[in-house]
């Protein structure tokens, strides 16, 4: 819910990163996507977002990494051809990972980032959403972050009650209502 690849201030950044020469992968949520499909396969709808990342970034998804991997029980998608899982296990245990997941560093990766030489390979798992440029703990960017939410909800709020009070359409669709109530 906090970030949508079709919003207009997210949609350019994964054609710009693949400009720029890096794989673009699909971060998925197996909660959503089994929310899609009730009691079905997800399989169908993990392929579907695949496809439509490809659409933005112009090529064909290869990797995968879900969401929150270690608060699940299991991951029904794991292994799912034919996506490169950025969690399998000769991954993991080959290639160095380092994820800023809950705006926390794991492992070495702040010491490991900040190195003269980076690994020949890496992962890398950044949310942007996540930082400013002040120094804040976690705790205090969570309350200004939803409270910048909050606002943002308030305007949109605001902007479709003005529409609703301008549209023609609507004026008319509440004097029929109102007439037929006066007639009753």
């Amino acid at each position: 819910p906090y970030y949508n690849l079709f919003s207009a201030e997210c949609c350019r950044a994964p054609a710009r990163i693949a400009a720029l020469g890096h794989e673009v992968g699909l971060h998925y949520d197996v909660e959503a996507l089994l929310a899609q499909v009730g009691q079905g396969d997800p399989t169908p709808a993990l392929h579907r977002e695949a496809e439509a990342l490809g659409s933005i970034t112009g090529k064909k998804v290869v990797s995968i990494a879900c969401h929150l991997p270690s608060l699940l029980k299991k991951n029904p998608l794991s292994g799912t051809p034919p996506y490169q899982d950025a969690y399998a296990p000769n991954l993991i245990s080959e290639i160095p990972y380092y994820s800023d997941s809950a705006r926390a560093w794991r492992d070495n990766a702040v010491h490991a980032l900040t190195a003269k030489t980076l690994p020949p390979r890496l992962q890398l798992l950044i949310h942007p959403v996540l930082w400013t440029t002040n120094a804040k703990n976690r705790w205090d960017w969570l309350k200004e972050y939803f409270g910048e939410r909050v606002k943002a909800l308030e305007a949109d709020q605001e902007q479709m009650r003005r529409i609703w009070v301008d549209h023609s359409g609507v004026r008319e669709h509440d004097r029929r209502v109102e007439a037929d109530r006066a007639t009753k």
